[in-house]
């Protein structure tokens, strides 16, 4: 880290805008994985939801 005391540096918010990114594009990847449950699974999952 840099010793300019609380002032954020570019370097500091390039990385918070990649890691914000990241978590996006991360969570929409685990909710279409979610959706690729194993044949058994998302029967059960469907019959709950008729």
């Amino acid at each position: 880290m840099s010793d300019t005391g609380t002032k954020p540096t570019f370097r500091d918010i390039i990385a918070a805008l990649l890691l914000g990114l990241a978590i996006k594009i991360g969570r929409d990847h685990f909710m279409e994985h979610l959706m690729a449950l194993p044949g058994d699974a998302r029967a059960r999952l469907q019959e709950k939801t008729r």
